[in-house]
């Protein structure tokens, strides 16, 4: 009878000897491959499914698939290879590295003090809060009724010695100032909605209108007012914002002379789309008015 592996037999005079097997049942055994020299291979039984075998500790696995899904290639081999994506694991950690963390769907990152540069698509979506930081630390915003920062945003605006050339109605344009940054500003308004209406009175006590009245939500802001008596007879002038409105302030004016009001602060209109009327206490021959107004919401 033979026995697999390294069998011995005892001979007479108390001697053991070795033997060497070379078939089992009629059957001749193969030496195993270069890697196991002198082995004996071992066919599996078809009623065994599998062989449990226990790998040593720390052993190392070449693995090239995750759930059916190959692994890509991993780059930078070391004490921490980057990382490798497996199926629908989205991050691994490796011995002595820290634990990742994660808020929602998102993976938190730390990044090093040192310096790192990321790559970010130049289009972006969504609500984002941005802060800009000058070279000297300046800063957009600030609280109210707090001390000033130590750096600030500069504001520079478009020095003028000449007029720059107009824009259209809504256009993007930039502030103006001297040649020594003092900024330009205008009394009252833009010149384009400053206007002016002329009307005679010649022997009449009707109410008179002598400005237009404006659009629909547009009041006309009262400037100035130049009235002239060119009559022999002196006489007052009641004048209205409205067509049989409230007198809102009146002028006594001398025979043959001229007079004139111009408000520091314009004459508000008391109802938008409405139009200013002049009346003669006593007629005349004859009475002109100049009025000067500003368009205003």
């Amino acid at each position: 009878m033979g026995y697999i592996g390294s069998p011995t037999q005892t001979a007479g005079g108390g001697t053991t000897q070795n033997v060497n097997i070379t078939q089992v049942g009629g059957a001749s055994l193969a030496l195993g491959q270069t890697t196991m020299a002198l082995s004996i291979p071992v066919v599996i039984a078809s009623n065994q499914s599998a062989i449990s075998v226990t790998p040593a500790a720390n052993s190392s696995v070449n693995v090239n698939q995750w759930a059916g899904s190959a692994l890509g290639t991993p780059t930078n081999f070391g004490t921490t290879p980057t990382a490798v994506i497996a199926g629908s694991v989205n991050a691994s950690i490796f011995a002595g590295t820290t634990a990742l963390t994660q808020t929602g769907n998102a993976l938190d990152v730390n990044l090093k003090t040192s310096s790192i540069t990321l790559n970010v698509s130049a289009a972006q979506s969504g609500n984002w809060t941005s802060r800009i930081v000058g070279n000297a630390g300046a800063i957009l915003d600030a609280a109210t009724a707090a001390s000033v920062p130590a750096n600030a945003l500069y504001d520079g605006k478009r020095g003028t010695t000449a007029l720059p050339t107009a824009v259209t109605d809504g256009q993007m344009v930039g502030a103006m100032a001297d040649k020594f940054g003092r900024q330009v500003v205008i009394p009252t308004t833009i010149r384009d909605l400053v206007s002016s209406q002329t009307t005679t009175i010649n022997n009449s006590t009707s109410e008179t209108t002598i400005v237009t009245a404006g659009a629909a939500g547009v009041f006309n802001d009262l400037l100035s007012l130049v009235v002239i008596n060119t009559s022999a007879s002196a006489l007052r002038v009641d004048f209205r914002d409205s067509t049989a409105g409230t007198i809102i302030f009146a002028l006594y004016l001398p025979a043959g002379d001229t007079r004139g009001i111009s408000w520091q602060v314009p004459l508000p209109q008391t109802t938008a789309a409405n139009n200013w009327t002049a009346q003669c206490a006593s007629s005349v021959s004859d009475v002109r008015i100049l009025a000067q107004f500003a368009k205003n919401k």
